[in-house]
């Protein structure tokens, strides 16, 4: 009977450990969070645009704008992250979405999801490339007409340079 009673308490102590969570983990998948992390924040290049494009334009309005924009994408990233690891502890793997496919399989809900995160980094290319572009452009080719062959030859480049770097990094 003591036997029992004691295989029963380790059942339980094992069961309660594995739903304590922890705040912070550190380990060799940590690093994939950094890519998560500078995706969610990427709209820092559009500054200016955004600047150019408020009515009645000064300090104090920008600074508003920016920081609800900044916190509005922090509490959304946050809120996802929260959820998910309270939803699976420390089993989460360092993709949320993967983690949701193994319990999951394969959903037409999550599906969507993965679609629209696919579409979210795929609009967000011209955003990116757009301030960019215009900087070299003004840089190389002051006081000259615009050109659709150079416009497209500098988007070009930007883009190879930055998937070249990409796979080196």
């Amino acid at each position: 009977m003591e036997q029992l009673l004691l295989a029963n308490e380790t059942n339980i102590n094992a069961t309660y450990d594995s739903c304590v969570p922890k705040y912070f983990i550190f380990n060799s998948k940590t690093v994939y969070a950094v890519p998560i992390l500078t995706f969610s924040f990427v709209c820092h290049p559009a500054i200016l645009p955004i600047y150019e494009e408020l009515k009645g334009r000064t300090r104090r309005r920008m600074m508003k704008v920016s920081n609800v924009s900044f916190f509005a994408m922090f509490l959304m990233y946050l809120l996802a992250a929260l959820f998910g690891y309270l939803t699976f502890y420390g089993k989460v793997e360092a993709e949320l979405l993967h983690t949701y496919s193994e319990v999951l399989g394969t959903d037409n809900l999550l599906l969507i999801v993965r679609l629209a995160v696919l579409m979210a980094v795929i609009l967000t290319v011209p955003v990116v490339v757009f301030p960019i572009r215009s900087s070299i452009t003004q840089l190389l080719c002051t006081g000259k007409e615009f050109s659709w062959v150079r416009h497209c030859i500098i988007t070009g480049i930007i883009l190879v340079c930055t998937n070249i770097l990409v796979i080196f990094v």
